[in-house]
């Protein structure tokens, strides 16, 4: 089984605006594409904590192609480690031998999450459902490429995940991930697929299972500030000099790129040159 946690976030509580994050989304596009790449098509369940409004999402991962789909009716505000006790509670009941390695296509492999959510992005509930779990976890994963299947028996084969680990400092660290383990996965990786129109239509004739969840505690920020999501992965520029490098990355290598020039003076006249620039674009006097 591999199931798919999601955050749903409602501005001012307003479940029309709800939703969830492109991380969130992500993280079942993810696990469409691993249910695909094996033999056996291991079902896709997937779980997120709310109000009734909440159900909206779930409609929309169903659309998707998710196999099932279960709300924890809780608060969305309650702590991190809260929520995640709640969502480890329901996948323990979602079958007996999910985790203990016991054989057939409902053993757990994967637990799929976004690395930030739309309002706290903490980032902290997929380590504490690792934790509650007891399995392994690989967190903030800007790549993954999946492995092939070991062992022969279909029934009781374990996909293995080769991924991209951001650190500190710009640099990078190359993971080997075998299930069960929780991962979480940023939102530029992959984009979610769409769904088509008979899809929509029953997904919203779908049963959503709802399970109850605690009350609190909730937690209470004494600020709120506006989620500022890490910078996006991005290909370093094309060219073989600095100059070539220079043009890729401020497009003056464009075709008909009105506002670019190259040119080769010496400092004086180069900066006559820009403010002469300047001026005939309009910035200065």
């Amino acid at each position: 089984m591999i199931i798919v946690c999601w955050r749903w976030v409602a501005p001012g509580d307003d479940a029309r605006w709800g939703g969830v994050s492109s991380a969130d989304s992500s993280a079942l596009e993810l696990a469409l594409r691993l249910r695909e790449s094996q033999p056996h098509h291991e079902p896709v369940h997937v779980i997120t904590l709310g109000p009734p409004g909440a159900e909206q999402a779930l409609r929309t991962a169903l659309a998707a192609g998710a196999d099932a789909a279960t709300r924890i009716d809780a608060p969305v505000a309650l702590q991190s480690s809260v929520t995640a006790a709640a969502i480890a509670g329901a996948i323990a009941d979602l079958g007996d031998g999910l985790i203990d390695g016991s054989a057939g296509p409902t053993r757990l492999n994967w637990v799929i999450c976004g690395d930030y959510s739309e309002d706290r992005g903490s980032g902290s509930t997929p380590a504490f459902i690792a934790a509650d779990l007891d399995i392994a976890q690989a967190l903030g994963l800007v790549a993954v490429d999946i492995g092939s299947v070991d062992g022969s028996d279909a029934s009781t084969a374990a996909m293995t995940l080769f991924a991209t680990r951001r650190l500190d400092g710009g640099r990078r660290e190359r993971l080997e991930i075998s299930a069960p383990a929780v991962i979480s996965i940023e939102g530029s990786l992959m984009r979610l697929r769409r769904s088509s129109p008979m899809a929509e239509l029953a997904a919203q004739q779908t049963t959503i299972a709802v399970i109850a969840g605690p009350n609190g505690p909730v937690d209470t920020p004494q600020e709120l500030r506006a989620y500022r999501p890490r910078p996006r992965v991005l290909a370093a520029p094309a060219g073989d000099t600095t100059l070539d490098r220079v043009r890729s990355i401020t497009g003056a290598d464009q075709q008909n790129h009105h506002a670019s020039e190259t040119v080769e003076l010496e400092p004086a006249a180069a900066a006559a040159r820009v403010l002469e620039a300047l001026r005939e674009r309009g910035y200065l006097d």
